[in-house]
Parts: C-alpha cells; structure tokens; sequence
C-alpha cells in the first residue's frame, strides 16, 4: 500500500546564485526522501538579474511511483547574489555651468550626483577628475 508521501529533508531550501552564472547551469541538491537520498537538479534556464529580481521563490514537488500517487513539496528560496555589472550614472549626461568671475571663494557652483544599481562594495563610489581637466581648473574645484 502506498501510505507514504515523498519527504524533504527541509521544507525550505535556500540557495545563493550569483547573478554571473550562465546560463544551462546545473545545481544540485541533495533530497532525502523516506527510503534514501536522491539528488535534485535546478537548471538554470535563462540569465538572473539581481537588479530586476533578487528574490524566486520555487515550490519543489517530489511525487512518487505508487497507486494513487503521493507528492511532497519544499520551498525552494533562491536569492541573486550581486555582481560588479552596472556602472554609476549621473542625472544627466552633460552639464553647462555659467558663473560669475566675482564670485566668492567656497561659492558653490553644482551640486552632483551619481548612482549605481548595484548593491554593498559594488555600489560605492569614488569621484575624480579626468586627465583632460587642467591643472588650473582643478585647483579651484573641490
């Protein structure tokens, strides 16, 4: 008599995924059902973007071979873990400043500010001056 259900070692499994892996990589779970250990396979099938979506959520159903049929499910909690792959941006492309020659010390003169999509070490930003700046200009420049 088929009176057992399928049985997941977890009912919630987590798993991180760097947003880097290619696609067609194969992840492999360990599932220990009630008469030994199988193996789960999750493949990835298309890119992940932790920016658009950091968080799946799966449900992994396990049915067994007997009559009626019996299934077990886990929750599969796949989190994207971030990658360096998006660059800081600023409000605008270009900027076009008009200021006075009188203009006192310390007066400032634009307030600038950029982004990045990407999160912790990966979204800190370091701002400078490019070599195309002269020498003069960037002793006046804070």
């Amino acid at each position: 008599m088929n009176d057992n259900a399928p049985q997941f070692r977890r009912d919630v499994i987590h798993l991180d995924i760097s947003e880097a892996t290619p696609k067609g990589e194969i992840l492999s779970q360990q599932c220990k059902w009630q008469r030994g250990v199988k193996i789960c396979r999750l493949i990835l099938t298309k890119s992940l973007d932790r920016e658009q979506q950091a968080v799946h959520n799966l449900i992994l159903t396990a049915v067994d071979g007997g009559t009626p049929a019996r299934s077990g499910t886990a929750s599969v909690i796949v989190r994207v873990l971030d990658t360096n792959d998006n660059t800081p941006t600023f409000g605008k492309m270009n900027y076009s400043i008009k200021i006075m020659e009188n203009s006192p010390i310390g007066t400032l003169v634009v307030h600038l500010n950029a982004t990045d999509l990407d999160e912790g070490s990966n979204s800190d930003i370091t701002y400078s001056y490019s070599l195309y700046t002269s020498e003069k200009s960037r002793k006046h420049l804070i």
